[in-house]
């Protein structure tokens, strides 16, 4: 039994390793597809024709050059191979070979482990998409909130009433605000990407999540923010106080917290 379970173990590590490269791809490549106004599609051809290579996954880089650091003639060849890794693929590889392993040895299989299984992707591809690029795309967004929608048919947090009014409450609230902010600001204070994420927030966790996601974005946003404030000598900058902050970065850690929160409920 302990060997079916290590053996498990590892195969589940290695899918959720080729998973992360896969997403890792995903993040870098598709929000300049979609700002460039290409077809998404291309993705997938792109993928095959450049992602799958041994040599583009950093955990079998890393694997394959450990021994070159007990021999002291190719130390330095493994330093230098440090500084060659891509370390956010390394992290997409490593973190969701630890998710996808722990979720499925250590909580019953069920639909609720499924549908944070599939729900926990398209969080981080929002973060780094908002980060990087100030873009939430509708394939993520959306996929939040179909998963939501889908999902509630089965009561896996919410029923469909819930999600359905999770999901209005979520976009609506948030582009009324964003209504009253354009009157006297003349500016947007959010854009249609976030008011899509909290309809999907909204819809996977009906409205107490949604409200305890936001409330706990802002939270670190403001923090953030003040921070950012405070680190240039002489007090206060007021020119960061102005800057762009990506909203769904904060967002998409509140709502990953969040489903930790329900994963503790199983």
């Amino acid at each position: 039994m302990e060997i079916y379970k290590f053996f498990l173990a590892f195969i589940l590590f290695i899918l959720g390793a080729f998973l992360g490269n896969f997403l890792a791809f995903v993040s870098r490549q598709l929000p300049p597809i979609l700002l460039n106004d290409e077809e998404p599609r291309t993705l997938f051809s792109k993928y095959y024709r450049y992602g799958l290579r041994l040599n583009e996954f950093q955990l079998y880089r890393i694997i394959s050059i450990v021994p070159s650091f007990f021999c002291s003639s190719k130390k330095t060849h493994g330093i230098s191979f440090l500084k060659s890794l891509s370390f956010r693929t390394l992290f997409f590889e490593f973190l969701f070979a630890i998710v996808l392993t722990m979720f499925i040895l250590l909580f019953s299989p069920g639909v609720k482990i499924f549908f944070l299984l599939l729900l926990f992707p398209f969080c981080v591809l929002s973060f780094f998409s908002d980060y990087d690029y100030g873009i939430l795309p509708d394939q993520y967004t959306l996929s939040i909130l179909w998963i939501g929608l889908v999902f509630s048919c089965f009561g896996v947090v919410v029923n469909s009433q819930e999600a359905i009014l999770g999901a209005v409450v979520g976009y609506g609230v948030f582009w009324i605000f964003n209504c009253v902010f354009i009157l006297f600001k003349g500016t947007d204070g959010m854009y249609p990407g976030d008011f899509k994420l909290n309809a999907g927030i909204g819809a996977c966790l009906g409205l107490y999540y949604l409200f305890n996601v936001v409330g706990i974005a802002f939270v670190l946003l403001i923090c953030t923010t003040l921070v950012q404030s405070m680190i240039k000598k002489g007090g206060v900058n007021k020119s960061l106080l102005k800057k762009e902050i990506p909203y769904g970065c904060y967002a998409s850690l509140a709502l990953i917290f969040n489903l930790f929160l329900v994963l503790l409920e199983l």
